[in-house]
């Protein structure tokens, strides 16, 4: 008897050690752990408790909470374990779905909605984690269905995201709010939208979110679905009312946002609910001018077809085709020239200052002015030579420009 207590002194002590692994002797640990409950050596693990057990700062219930296991749990909280530690021994079962272990804890008095040093609560880490078993036992234990991060984030925003759908249903049943925002303007519905969660967006609207409740920097659900090409998330929220033309703090709609990603789909969607092609942004910037930019070709023949405006300026002058020659999109520029656009303004001379060798061989085959000058009086044949670039200059005299032309004054 006298070596068996040492024997079991000796368990303790090892597990006490500060160069003792906890995780890798859990199974040791749960053996001795059982034979002591069973034996008069019950004090031993009281000593194991009390003396903390410390491993980087967990004690002893922490990282079996984490690992779920509910009998050694058990036999830890029958001999005085402390279950409303710092690092909530609740909050990490419930984060690796141990539903079990989550009720154990609940019965022994763990605090349902207290947090960690991050703010996090076991209903955050289980909704954000898809244990839909671990919420719903912490929402019948009377979680706080809203309580929320440090940045506002909800649980049911965290599910959302996550597209945890039969979560976001359960939170709603016990009475999450369902246009409740975060530190941001976010919803759960934006985020929804932002991770392209047609179920989610669904249900959420069915249970009365706001289609156009927009962030602080303005994005709506549908603005945000339109960032992503989220086409089947925005055929929801148009459905559903969501305002087409609604713009953000800058002034982008929609129709922008699927412009810049070259999503054909969602640009046709967006116009034949009603979009307004040419809605420009507060610096003037249209639908045409972004896909331009961005070089999508078919976006931009489907853009003029709907009656784009090829010749729309922004306050500097600048038109489609000025992107479109700035940035070498050769196959851009020839389409906008073919549908129309007005070849005399100076995109030939930024083209020819940039180097873009093919826009200046377009522009020159569809008749762009050869001597036309610049703002500042430079033409094409002066900026090409001031910045070496020599097929240009070639091209440029094949054309017939006047190499003694002098800078106009302006």
């Amino acid at each position: 008897m006298g070596q068996a207590c040492a024997t079991q002194s000796v368990m303790c002590q090892m597990i006490l050690s500060e160069n003792s692994s906890l995780f890798n002797s859990l199974p040791v640990l749960k053996d001795e752990l059982f034979r002591l409950r069973k034996s008069r050596y019950v004090e031993e693990i009281k000593k194991f408790i009390v003396e903390g057990a410390r491993i980087a700062g967990d004690t002893a219930l922490d990282p079996v909470c984490e690992q779920g296991q509910e009998s050694v749990v058990s036999v830890l909280l029958e001999a005085g374990a402390v279950v409303n530690t710092v690092n909530t021994p609740l909050i990490q079962a419930a984060g690796n779905g141990h539903n079990s272990v989550v009720q154990v804890l609940l019965e022994s008095g763990a605090v349902v909605n207290k947090t960690n040093k991050g703010g996090w609560t076991a209903l955050l880490s289980s909704a954000k984690e898809g244990h839909l078993d671990v919420v719903t036992t912490l929402l019948e234990a009377r979680a706080d269905v809203d309580m929320q991060l440090s940045n506002g984030t909800t649980a049911l925003e965290l599910a959302s995201m996550w597209g945890h759908l039969k979560i976001v249903q359960t939170l709603i049943d016990f009475g999450a709010s369902v246009d409740l925002v975060d530190e941001n303007g976010e919803s759960a519905l934006t985020t929804a939208a932002n991770e392209g969660s047609s179920n989610v967006v669904e249900f959420l609207l069915d249970m009365g979110a706001s289609v156009d409740l927009a962030g602080h920097s303005g994005w709506t659900s549908l603005v945000v679905a339109a960032y992503y090409g989220h086409v089947d998330v925005m055929r929801i929220l148009l459905k559903r009312g969501a305002s087409v033309d609604e713009p953000q703090e800058d002034g982008l709609t929609a129709l922008h946002m699927v412009c810049k990603g070259g999503y054909y789909d969602a640009v046709e969607m967006l116009l034949e609910n009603g979009a307004d092609v040419d809605h420009p942004d507060k610096k003037g910037v249209t639908a045409l001018m972004v896909a331009v930019s961005n070089g999508h070709v078919d976006v931009i023949r489907l853009l003029v077809d709907k009656g784009a405006c090829l010749d729309k300026q922004l306050p500097v002058g600048w038109t489609a085709l000025h992107p479109a020659s700035t940035e070498g999109h050769a196959d851009v520029v020839a389409l906008l020239l073919d549908k129309g656009a007005n070849c005399g303004d100076s995109s030939l001379v930024y083209a020819a200052e940039l180097g873009q060798t093919e826009v200046v061989r377009v522009l020159l085959e569809k008749g762009a002015t050869v001597d036309l000058p610049g703002k500042d009086g430079w033409t094409s044949l002066m900026m090409a030579s001031q910045n070496g670039h020599t097929d240009i200059v070639k091209l440029l005299i094949q054309s017939h420009a006047d190499v003694n032309k002098q800078r106009s004054k302006g």
